[in-house]
């Protein structure tokens, strides 16, 4: 059983996953966590405007985007989350997708926090 304390004290990512896609490149994965750091809230605005006028193709896009960095930074529950607003913008479906964009925020800056601290770290 998992303890709420558990749960925000697990990593979201994964550094060594993040290496195997980079070849065990440590400037490559510097570059990309402050690339990442710096392009992850422009996506979000993005689904956001998305959501707010309810366009499938832009909420796609920045949300596919966004999945497959997640995946390449070690991070495949916040992939997941990105996964699901992209099928939301897939099907033109937008139920839920404030509510998952929050969720995907809330992980983002988790994930931001987690991958500086193991860049200087």
């Amino acid at each position: 059983v998992y303890k709420r304390q558990d749960l925000q004290t697990s990593p979201l990512c994964s550094k060594e996953t993040a290496l195997e896609y980079m070849g065990g490149d440590e400037s490559l994965f510097a570059d990309i966590v402050s690339a990442f750091c710096g392009e992850f809230p422009q996506l979000l605005e993005q689904i956001q405007d998305a959501l707010d006028r309810r366009d499938g193709k832009l909420l796609c896009r920045a949300a596919h985007t966004l999945a497959g960095v997640c995946r390449t930074m070690g991070a495949p529950s916040v992939a997941g989350l990105a996964q699901r607003l992209e099928e939301l913008g897939e099907s033109n479906d937008f139920d839920g997708g404030v509510q998952i964009r929050h969720q995907l925020e809330s992980s983002l800056k988790q994930m931001q926090q987690e991958l500086t601290s193991t860049r200087s770290g």
